[in-house]
C-alpha cells in the first residue's frame, strides 16, 4: 500500500487519481516486460495488439492529468513552488515518452502482424528501453511528487 492509500485519499481526489494513473502505467510496464521476456514467442497476438493500442492513449491521459491537475497544485503551493524547473523537465520527458510509445506501438504491431517474426531482439531492446525509462519516471513521481501532492492537498483541505 502506498502513501496516498495509507493516508486515506479517495479515488476521486486528485491524489487518488494521480496514484491510479501511476499504478496503471506501472501495470503497463509489467505487461511490456512480459512481452519482451517471451520474445520471439507471443502467447496471444490479440492481447499484444490490445496492449499496443491502449499504451499511447493511457500515457497521454496520465500526462494530461498530471499537467492539468497535479502540477498546478504543486506550483501554487508555497512549500513546493520551487519545483517549476523540475516540472518543466518532466514536461519534456512526457513528450519523449509519448513519442517513444508511438514507436513501440508501430514496432509491436508490425511484429505481431508479420508472419516471419523477425527482429525479436530489436523489439525486445525497444520494449525494455521504453518500459525501463517509464519505470524510472513513475518511481520519481511516486517517491517525490505523490508525497508532495498528498501534503499540498491536505493543506488545501484545512
Amino acid at each position: 500500500m502506498n502513501q496516498a492509500t495509507q493516508k486515506g485519499n479517495q479515488p476521486n481526489t486528485v491524489t487518488g487519481q494521480f496514484e491510479r494513473f501511476l499504478n496503471l502505467q506501472s501495470e503497463l510496464c509489467d505487461e511490456l516486460e512480459k512481452v519482451a521476456d517471451n520474445l520471439p514467442d507471443l502467447p496471444d497476438n490479440h492481447a499484444c495488439l490490445e496492449l499496443a493500442q491502449r499504451m499511447l492513449p493511457l500515457i497521454k491521459r496520465a500526462h494530461q492529468f498530471e499537467e492539468q491537475k497535479v502540477w498546478p497544485i504543486l506550483k501554487n503551493n508555497p512549500q513546493t513552488s520551487e519545483l517549476n524547473e523540475t516540472l518543466s523537465r518532466l514536461s519534456f520527458e512526457h513528450w519523449g515518452d509519448e513519442d517513444f510509445a508511438e514507436q513501440v506501438f508501430h514496432q509491436l504491431r508490425g511484429y505481431v502482424q508479420s508472419p516471419k517474426r523477425e527482429k525479436a531482439d530489436g523489439l525486445a531492446w525497444t520494449l525494455r528501453g521504453f518500459f525501463q525509462n517509464m519505470q524510472r519516471h513513475i518511481s520519481f513521481e511516486r517517491e517525490v511528487l505523490l508525497p508532495m501532492i498528498c501534503k499540498a492537498s491536505s493543506a488545501i483541505q484545512k
